[in-house]
């Protein structure tokens, strides 16, 4: 893989990343639906795939195949968590980043 575009690489991996963190959150980093954040995903992956094609086919999921989950994932544990997450208490401060939370 080439180094030469490896920052502009990390900094569309980092706001996709970003994208679906902010996902449902009402922040102004929220894309507000799922088909937006995908959208958006399909865009960065178009940019990747210029950048480094190598890279790009390594993103890519071929959604008529079947994707095998990681059988190290304990489903009973990552339930309970999932649980847990529900309710904590979500941010609703609208600035740019609030100085409570830091989201």
């Amino acid at each position: 893989m080439a180094l030469k575009y490896t920052d502009r690489i990390n900094e569309l991996l980092a706001e996709n990343a970003s994208i679906w963190a902010n996902l449902g959150t009402n922040s102004s980093k929220d894309l507000r639906t799922e088909e937006a954040a995908d959208a958006r995903w399909q865009e960065i992956l178009a940019e990747i795939k210029t950048l480094d094609l190598e890279l790009w086919g390594t993103l890519i999921i071929d959604e008529s195949s079947d994707f095998d989950e990681p059988n190290f994932i304990d489903k009973d544990r990552l339930a309970v968590a999932e649980e847990k997450v529900k309710d904590i208490p979500m941010c609703t401060i609208e600035d740019e980043e609030c100085l409570s939370c830091g989201a």
